[in-house]
């Protein structure tokens, strides 16, 4: 059986089609966007001035009802009932529904340190860091704040496009 090869795509950006709009003028091509509507979809995204890449969901409407749900709790105050929310389990739980993993996470190196017996700890070079779900609440707080901001205030989408024109994840 004979194939015929396959004909090269062009993957520049869309120009002026030929086809003029109804008022006589050149019409653009249709340019396609990302969307991230599921919550399953996992974005890159790095801190900026950083090499770590990190791998985010959104957090969806209904899981933040549910988590807001789990950390508040009804007091009496003065005679009626308030509910207190628990900022910092909320945002710990944002976090770790959020960051899905990471890649080129490096730790902070280690000069040599005295042990226990009274000897010398060796230094320790700077290292990568695995991904696992109990270091996701060490990362430090600034980056924790984007990563909310991103995956809670809805604005991954925005994040990603300014992140693919600068070139970092493409």
């Amino acid at each position: 059986m004979h194939q015929t090869p396959a004909t090269p795509i062009d993957a520049s950006a869309p120009a002026v089609t030929d086809r003029p709009s109804p008022a006589g003028l050149p019409t653009r091509a249709p340019q396609f966007i990302t969307i991230l509507t599921d919550e399953a979809t996992v974005f890159p995204w790095s801190p900026p001035g950083s090499e770590t890449v990190f791998y985010l969901r959104q957090v969806p409407d209904e899981e933040q009802q549910r988590m807001v749900k789990t950390c508040t709790r009804r007091e009496w105050v003065k005679h009626q009932e308030e509910k207190r929310i628990d900022w910092i389990a909320l945002n710990a739980m944002y976090i770790d529904y959020a960051v899905t993993g990471w890649a080129r996470l490096m730790s902070a190196p280690l000069p040599a340190r005295p042990d226990s017996t009274g000897g010398l700890l060796p230094a320790q070079s700077s290292r990568e860091v695995p991904y696992t779900a109990t270091l996701v609440s060490k990362l430090p707080e600034r980056v924790q704040r984007e990563i909310i901001r991103i995956c809670v205030g809805k604005e991954g989408g925005e994040t990603l496009a300014e992140q693919i024109e600068a070139g970092k994840n493409v």
